[in-house]
Order: structure tokens, then sequence, then C-alpha cells
């Protein structure tokens, strides 16, 4: 028996922007674009009842994240296909 789900909390926008931004900056590879405030965007997306959190520098999409279901933050290795028809 799996464990209990969390009830869904409502989810602030700006928070999940912030915390990808946290994220990127934590995590960050060598190699990887600096992204700063001034240039980086960030979009929440909803795509099939799903959220993603995407980073922009650019043209460039720097960074993915998925918002689970408990409202944390994962961040993708492969950008999702519905995604990349945005771009």
């Amino acid at each position: 028996m799996g464990k209990p789900r969390k009830p869904a909390q409502p989810l602030d926008e700006q928070d999940l922007k912030r915390r990808a931004f946290a994220g990127y900056w934590r995590f960050a590879r060598e190699g990887q674009p600096v992204a700063t405030l001034d240039n980086t965007r960030a979009d929440v997306v909803e795509v099939e009842k799903l959220l993603y959190v995407t980073l922009t520098t650019g043209k460039r999409r720097i960074a993915v994240f998925r918002v689970r279901h408990d409202g944390k933050l994962r961040r993708l290795i492969r950008i999702p296909r519905e995604l990349k028809q945005d771009e």
C-alpha cells in the first residue's frame, strides 16, 4: 500500500517562478548559459493537466521544471514534446 497523497494546495505562480530560478542557480551545470534576473523569463505553463515552469534566456529555453502533485519542482532532462511545439 502506497503513502497517502497530500491534498493539493493552491500554487502561487510567483512562488513557482522564484523556486525555479533558485533551483536553476543552485544546480547549474558547467557549460550552461548564465541566467540573470534581468534577461531570463520564467513562465508557468499548463499542458494536459500538468504544470511546468520554463526558464528562457533570449530565444533559448535553458531549463524546464515539472510541478509535482505535492508542489515540489523537478527539473527535467528532456523537454516534453508538448512544450517543444511552442518553440
